[in-house]
């Protein structure tokens, strides 16, 4: 709405998620958001991160970089920066219906037709169903793509399948000895990444062995509490660091074969997915953003055709894919 577009915005939950899940964003995302005027709110609910480095099984630093207080990137903001996602998921929201967003919960999309006049959707509220025209349709409805699916866009396996457990945590202890630092556990026996979030939160992620996770059931049901409690412990005990979220979680690495389809768009997940090594899949999903909504405006106000929005494919879907990629490698690093 501030490039002069009119929005429609839908999403099938009612709130935000109440847990993090994405927790690291660079200097270039962060401009961004200083872009839209809502810097000062991100600066409220993120932590610059002081470096990160690797381990060996002994936990001696191989290789890492450590960040003096203050440094900020050539953009003028911190180089990453961890931040709670559901603090700022509520005030993108806000900032999104403020700026006069159409904002619509609890919804889901069915039926979805294209023509020459742009695109037909069926919107299900449970109670009824209302189709809506718009000119441009952005599917950016996560890994499992209601809109990827509707359009029969393919994603491509990038060649990385790993099960892992991440486990979010409060830190109650403030003199609890853990790393400033982003950290990578390499133990052969057990590889793990540790990073510290913004404020008292705490992530670390354990790379998992097969017998430890039940496969047909990934993202559906808890850990078996006793391996969280066992891989935690030497870390901090209960009264240290409360647990409040643990996950299986199967870390891949796909890309779609198209990211336009007409007048339909894919962006974030629905376009891209990659383990978290490098903490750049929500930022990739963030410059898909920003590149696409300048183009549309500048279609929508006629200040250019048709063919500037093939340019969104043209240079999201490579970049996308190197980061994919940078990922899967840090991975297997």
């Amino acid at each position: 709405t501030q490039r002069g577009l009119r929005v429609i915005a839908f999403d099938r939950s009612t709130d935000v998620y109440p847990l993090p899940r994405a927790i690291g964003m660079d200097d270039e995302v962060q401009q961004l958001f200083g872009r839209a005027g809502l810097g000062e709110h991100l600066r409220r609910h993120s932590t610059a991160l002081p470096g990160a480095d690797f381990v060996d099984a002994a936990g001696e630093r191989v290789v890492g970089v450590d960040l003096p207080e203050g440094t900020l990137g050539p953009l003028g903001y911190p180089l990453m920066v961890t931040f709670d996602q559901p603090s700022v998921e509520r005030f993108l929201r806000d900032a999104a219906v403020n700026a006069g967003v159409d904002l619509r919960l609890a919804v889901e999309a069915g039926h979805l037709d294209t023509g020459d006049d742009g695109v037909r959707i069926e919107i299900d509220d449970g109670t009824s169903a209302t189709e809506l025209r718009s000119r441009w349709l952005i599917g950016a409805d996560g890994a499992r793509s209601t809109i990827r699916a509707r359009r029969g866009i393919r994603l491509v396996d990038q060649g990385f399948d790993q099960t892992w457990l991440v486990v979010d945590a409060t830190l109650l202890d403030p003199d609890l000895p853990l790393p400033t630092v982003a950290r990578q556990h390499c133990d052969p026996e057990r590889i793990t990444t540790f990073v510290p979030g913004h404020g008292t939160r705490r992530r670390w992620e354990f790379r998992l062995h097969p017998g430890e996770y039940d496969a047909d059931r990934l993202g559906a049901a808890e850990p078996d509490d006793g391996l969280v409690t066992s891989l935690m412990q030497p870390w901090g005990s209960a009264d240290q660091l409360q647990v409040d979220r643990a996950a299986v979680y199967r870390f891949h690495a796909t890309v779609a074969d198209r990211f336009r389809d007409g007048p339909v768009f894919l962006a974030g997940d629905a376009a891209h997915q990659m383990p978290p090594f490098n903490g750049q899949g929500m930022c990739t999903g963030l410059r898909d953003a920003e590149n696409l909504t300048w183009k549309l405006a500048a279609v929508a106000l006629g200040g250019a055709g048709d063919r500037l929005l093939d340019t969104y494919d043209a240079e999201r879907r490579p970049h996308a894919a190197g980061q994919v990629s940078h990922a899967v490698d840090a991975g297997l690093l």
